[in-house]
């Protein structure tokens, strides 16, 4: 009687170690995938950045050859 109580116990005890393994497991990825998007945003923020440094850099390029061409009409 006494063996059957104590083996019921054991039985329980690792089918809830199971249960919160499975949940910690879940979580686990659940966790995962929020860091991997808000990687994804990190990187959809870093080329929409560099696109409009380049563009920059272009604009104050540009600008600058038709200050220079202006002036050497001038003279």
């Amino acid at each position: 009687m006494n063996i059957n109580i104590i083996l019921n116990d054991k039985n329980k005890k690792e089918e809830n170690l199971l249960e919160l393994y499975s949940k910690l497991e879940y979580d686990k990825t659940k966790i995962k995938n929020i860091i991997g998007q808000k990687q994804h945003y990190f990187v959809i923020t870093g080329v929409i950045l560099m696109i409009i440094i380049l563009f920059s850099i272009i604009f104050i390029i540009t600008t600058v050859l038709i200050q220079q061409e202006n002036s050497i009409l001038k003279n």
